[in-house]
């Protein structure tokens, strides 16, 4: 029905007037509007949140290279990367090592390896320490390279203070007898408690049958 049916004597329509009160309408229009403003402020912390990064996953990890292994860090570089690995979430570290000499293919362990620990820990007692171990494709039928990993990765843990090991091998044949002897000698040199992670990156098919890279 014509909200207009109603006219005058000189036959101009006549607004009929509305059912509800227009106070009333907007009676209720506001308490619409204050009720999503209260879900607002009771859901703003989570969606901040959210967009702050603050909600994580429960098993976030992050790489250290060797230049916080090669030299010295003052307190306060250790304190700006403890504030920004909590701030992040992360659970894990893998921690830079050792290298190999690029003449001789001698192994050698990072200068401050030991010493990392021991200032982080003063620091923070929550973040698990691997020990990252880079693993040179021709060291891997080396059966003196491989000791030297054994060795220090039982070091690592027993006297360091490292929480597990990371073997990183940067190439890998297929079946290698040798690297599931250095996996094999690397868990039992380790501290029963201690964690073993490996990675191994998959075969490029440009090298061709046999060869991971």
């Amino acid at each position: 029905m014509s909200r207009y049916r109603e006219r005058d004597a000189r036959r101009h329509i006549i607004r009929a007037k509305p059912a509800v009160p227009c106070l009333v309408l907007w009676a209720f229009g506001l308490a619409g509007l204050a009720a999503l403003a209260a879900l607002g402020v009771a859901f703003a912390p989570t969606l901040l949140d959210l967009v702050r990064g603050t909600q994580y996953a429960t098993d976030n990890r992050t790489w250290l290279t060797a230049s916080w292994t090669d030299r010295e860090r003052t307190t306060e570089e250790f304190e700006a990367l403890e504030a920004i690995l909590s701030d992040n979430g992360i659970s894990a570290v893998y921690v830079q090592t050792n290298r190999w000499h690029g003449q001789t293919g001698e192994f050698i362990e990072l200068p401050q390896a030991a010493a990392f620990v021991e200032r982080w820990r003063a620091l923070n007692q929550e973040i698990t320490l691997y020990s990252w171990i880079v693993l040179a494709p021709e060291r891997l039928t080396d059966e003196t390279a491989r000791q030297q990993i054994v060795q220090f990765a039982g070091r690592a843990v027993r006297e360091m203070g490292y929480q597990g090991i990371h073997l990183q091998a940067l190439s890998v044949p297929d079946s290698s007898e040798d690297y599931i002897t250095l996996l094999r000698d690397l868990r039992t040199a380790l501290a029963p408690t201690s964690r073993l992670s490996v990675t191994v990156p998959p075969r490029s098919p440009a090298a061709g049958p046999g060869c991971a890279r």
